[in-house]
């Protein structure tokens, strides 16, 4: 065998690679931006900065969770609308 033919073979093998498992606060760190409409603090979410935000959104991928329920003072509803 080639080296090129091998060289191909990895390429489609990594592409087949299952992607991490990451909990709904992980990949929001990971992956999502806030727009410069959507937010006061534009660029990479942080959930460190709304903490109280880390286990509602965990539980929304909870096999054992069946209802999730939020409870939050009026002033903090702007941050829990969902995009």
């Amino acid at each position: 065998m080639d080296a090129s033919f091998l060289a191909d073979v990895r390429k489609i093998l990594e592409t087949l690679k299952r992607p991490p498992i990451l909990s709904v606060s992980e990949w929001a760190d990971t992956h999502r931006q806030l727009s410069r409409e959507a937010s006061a603090e534009p660029g990479r979410w942080q959930t460190e900065r709304t903490p109280y935000l880390r286990e509602p959104m965990d539980c929304l991928t909870d096999r054992r969770v069946e209802t999730v329920t939020l409870m939050y003072p009026y002033s903090k509803r702007h941050k829990l609308e969902v995009d």
